[in-house]
């Protein structure tokens, strides 16, 4: 087997603190002086089987003469850099073998490997030279997206550290992949030959560190400037503020890790992979550093939309978090409808998420985002995809429309599995990929986040019926419900079919008792703007999504005489082209 059928990983180091710097130049020196013997055996002839066994034998050499308490020293504090780095060097420069080096590389890197926090969608970056201004530019000339002097402000902040972000990740040389390749089959030799788990070799690791953080204070004050700020991006909704953060994303290098993820998504995730940590241990831990050092290992760039803290178990787990991300390296690139001071706004205990807040704002460039345009408002052509009201004529528009969605049969209730839990679909049809829900079914019941992207991921057509009018303090959870339910949908690119029971627009009307600038009212205000854009002729890329949707549509009317006149569609609200809409995703 040679070493092109080898997959490649990257290789990603991330240390304490103390270690990372000097241990890093260290682990540079032993794999830059392996590499040469490595591709003299390879190129040589023999099999990268067998350079790795030869890797394998010399790592286990070393380990049982040189380096016995590697591991053990990865924990402690400022001398645990310059003693791991003296052994890379010793073993690179001194009497041991050059495959030695390599294992002691190998060694170094296995003490902070980890099993991956469940990733994103698949990467889809290409490589673009000039970076997000470039591609705005582009756009603007090509006519798909219209000058915005805001967005451009913001757009050109973006190309800043774009540039800085690249400048301090430069491409990895030419041969490292390969040799990586050896390295990653050495591990999975050794594993193979311990039986050893990556919790089993991770958790020694962190068990010091994870009772020492407690200790760390969440204070900004004694975290140091970051080499590269992170950027939050705040504005009232349809602004561009997801626009603009998809140009930096889509225009990283391929080399650089980044991720893009829905902050709902994001939160999942590290509750999720918190509570795997935890239960693989025989013994409380403190997951929050080993979630970090996943994280940090996974991507140098992060970048999170909509980013909003509405409950105390997130806002507990983040106050550390944030901090550990910050002092491994991360940077985060953020949408928010919120100014970092208004986060968790009336949240319980928020006294103790006013230091993650001071964090924020030393940590990264605030800025604002906010023309006065919420380009999902701008004239686009409607699609008929929302009905009102509760009436019996449209009772019988909206069930003829389902059967016509179903093809005439149904299949039986289910009950959709996702992280060790399941959410109950009353109606549906999986080969169709459609599904059916009061709102009640949606948004009475207990359920949260995690169960609505459970939905949107397996059904891209879903028909909400008997959606009532709502209030702010009268049906607050409800509320809540449904706002997340839209977000889940939207970041899918769902198609939703509403039965309601007023016009969309109106159905939160505000109360005499709403208190001002409440959370959800803000909440509320950003879901009606995502539910402009989502009734948006285009808005369903899928040209079997669409065909079905619109086809069942014109089937019902024609089923249902009294339609067009017993039933309203649509929003009572103006409405551009679907590039303004797109310009406007915030």
């Amino acid at each position: 087997m040679s070493l092109g059928n080898i997959p490649p990983r990257t290789m990603h180091l991330h240390h304490h603190p103390a270690v990372r710097a000097s241990l890093a130049r260290g682990t540079a020196m032993a794999r830059a002086a392996s590499a040469a013997h490595v591709h003299a055996h390879v190129h040589a002839g023999l099999p990268a089987a067998t350079t790795a066994t030869r890797l394998l034998a010399a790592r286990r050499a070393m380990s049982s003469t040189h380096i016995p308490h590697l591991a053990a020293a990865a924990t402690a504090s400022g001398s645990t850099s310059a003693a791991t780095a003296s052994r890379t060097r010793s073993a690179t420069h001194g009497s041991f073998p050059t495959f030695a080096a390599a294992a002691a590389t190998v060694q170094s890197r296995r003490a902070y490997s980890a099993t991956p926090i469940q990733d994103a969608p698949e990467d889809h970056r290409y490589l673009s030279p000039g970076g997000p201004l470039e591609q705005y530019r582009g756009l603007v000339r090509s006519g798909r997206v219209r000058m915005d002097a805001h967005q451009l402000e913001i757009v050109r902040r973006l190309q800043v550290l774009h540039d800085r972000v690249v400048a301090a990740n430069p491409p990895p040389s030419g041969g490292r992949a390969a040799d990586e390749a050896v390295v990653d089959l050495v591990e999975e030799m050794e594993d193979a030959e311990h039986g050893r788990s990556l919790w089993n070799r991770f958790k020694s690791i962190f068990a010091d560190e994870s009772k020492a953080d407690d200790a760390v204070k969440s204070d900004a004050a004694d975290m140091a400037p970051p080499e590269v700020p992170s950027l939050y991006m705040f504005g009232t909704v349809g602004t561009g503020k997801t626009f603009t953060m998809d140009l930096f994303y889509h225009s990283l290098p391929k080399h650089i890790r980044a991720k893009r993820m829905h902050f709902n998504q994001f939160m999942i995730n590290v509750h999720a992979r918190s509570h795997e940590l935890k239960s693989a241990s025989t013994k409380p831990i403190d997951a929050t550093p080993l979630v970090a050092a996943e994280l940090a290992r996974d991507a140098r760039v992060l970048c999170f939309d909509e980013f909003q803290v509405t409950n105390i178990a997130d806002a507990m787990i983040l106050r550390r978090l944030l901090k550990l991300m910050f002092q491994r390296g991360i940077v985060m690139v953020v949408t928010s409808n919120r100014h970092p001071d208004e986060l968790y706004q009336n949240g319980l205990q928020r006294e103790s998420f006013l230091p993650c807040i001071d964090l924020i704002k030393t940590q990264c460039d605030v800025v604002s985002l906010n023309s006065g345009v919420d380009y999902r408002k701008r004239a686009q052509g409607t699609a008929p995809v929302y009905f009102h009201p509760l009436s019996p004529p449209a009772t019988t528009f909206i069930n003829t429309l389902w059967h016509t969605l179903c093809g005439s049969h149904a299949d039986p209730p289910r009950d959709l599995p996702h992280t060790g839990r399941a959410v109950r679909v009353p109606r549906q049809v999986a080969s169709r990929g459609v599904a059916r829900f009061t709102f009640d079914d949606l948004c009475a019941q207990p359920l949260a986040a995690a169960d609505y992207l459970a939905i949107v991921s397996h059904y891209p057509v879903i028909l909400v019926d008997q959606v009532p009018t709502l209030s702010v303090t009268g049906n607050r959870a409800e509320l809540r419900r449904w706002i997340t339910f839209i977000d889940a949908a939207y970041d899918a690119k769902a198609c939703v079919l509403l039965h309601t029971a007023a016009p969309v627009h109106q159905l939160v009307p505000v109360a005499p008792d709403e208190p001002p600038g409440d959370e959800e009212r803000f909440a509320t205000d950003r879901t009606l703007s995502r539910l402009m854009e989502m009734q948006g002729e285009e808005w369903v890329a899928d040209p079997e999504v669409r065909a079905l949707v619109f086809d069942a549509v014109r089937e019902a009317r024609r089923l249902v005489p009294d339609a067009d006149a017993n039933v309203g569609v649509g929003l009572a609200s103006p409405a551009s082209s679907s590039a303004a809409a797109a310009q406007g995703r915030a």
